[in-house]
């Protein structure tokens, strides 16, 4: 029973309202302590929204963030970090947004405070994206923060009070499930109020593998028969070399140039039937050729495994079987 009191005591803390324009103000801000605030506006204790910030302005007080809220389309909230003096206004609440319990901090809705705060762009009539800008006596709308969430794919949000929208400045992310960055990993609300990402998640292959496209590949350390070939790539979880396209083929040509390889098995066959060429990983009919010139030929009726081959120009001939050549190993990328 004791437990249950406190608890029900805790969510009070967490809620309790208060009408005091000390809240609104820091004890050295003069002209905050000066403003008329006839009603000051409801304010909630110990819970704070992230993710919902379509502006995050540091070194503020509490009456600018309330301010600036009322000047910014679409603001509903404002979350105060008193010990950060960090302001964030908030839009809408949606279903990605969070609303937490953390210490030091409050939020209020902005329409439990007068817009006489603002004076003239208490009416305005700025779109998404913009905030209402004072200029001598003539208002303006300037764009101030992106719509939305930036598409980031396989990506998570890396930032300790959740996402903000300012025109201008970048969210920190990291990948998620091991995946690899490549490029820097923020996404900017650019000054055209559009999302770009500076970064994207990869899959990567483990050490010893070589990553091309979406496969990774792995040269074997000696020279073996093609079933032997074909069994170590097994052992590995992979495949015997299945060339599917021309620039594959080119691919594997560099990759042998750049490793001293003259000759390498690849996994088509014709074992079954003389001229039927298929891939052993998966028993599918090879499609793309790369024949050199006057093969396959069948030399004297005993060559029914293909080979990757520098002599014919890095294009197949047909080879006896239990001929040792080197090998690469491939498998579907991994996440």
């Amino acid at each position: 029973m004791k437990g249950v009191t406190s608890l029900f005591l805790l969510q009070n803390v967490m809620s309790i309202c208060s009408w005091s324009l000390d809240n609104v103000c820091e004890a050295d801000d003069i002209k905050c302590q000066n403003t008329q605030i006839s009603n000051p506006g409801e304010i909630v204790y110990g819970q704070c929204y992230r993710h919902a910030a379509l502006r995050r302005l540091l070194k503020v007080s509490f009456l600018t963030c309330l301010k600036e809220c009322m000047k910014t389309s679409n603001c509903v909230n404002v979350s105060y970090r008193r010990g950060w003096k960090m302001c964030d206004i908030n839009g809408n609440v949606k279903s990605e947004v969070e609303l937490v319990q953390e210490h030091g901090c409050f939020s209020s809705n902005i329409s439990s405070w007068s817009k006489t705060l603002v004076g003239k762009c208490a009416n305005h009539s700025c779109k998404d994206g913009y905030i209402c800008v004072l200029k001598g006596d003539v208002i303006t709308c300037e764009l101030a923060y992106c719509i939305g969430r930036p598409s980031v794919a396989n990506a998570l949000l890396n930032e300790p009070f959740g996402l903000s929208r300012d025109h201008g400045h970048g969210m920190m992310y990291k990948c998620a499930n091991g995946l690899k960055l490549s490029g820097k990993p923020f996404a900017v609300c650019h000054k055209t109020g559009i999302w770009k990402s500076m970064f994207i998640c990869e899959k990567s292959c483990e050490k010893g593998w070589i990553k091309f496209g979406d496969h990774c590949y792995y040269i074997g350390p000696d020279e073996k028969t093609w079933d032997d070939s074909k069994a170590d790539c097994i052992r590995k979880g992979s495949y015997l070399v299945k060339i599917e396209d021309a620039s594959e083929n080119r691919w594997l040509q560099t990759v042998m140039t750049d490793n001293n390889i003259g000759k390498l098995w690849i996994c088509a066959h014709d074992i079954g039937i003389e001229g039927t060429w298929c891939w052993i990983y998966d028993n599918t009919t090879v499609n793309f050729t790369n024949w050199g010139v006057g093969e396959p030929n069948n030399h004297e009726g005993n060559e029914n495994c293909a080979e990757l081959s520098e002599a014919a120009l890095y294009g197949w001939n047909d080879g006896v079987c239990t001929s040792v050549l080197q090998y690469i190993c491939e498998r579907q990328i991994q996440a």
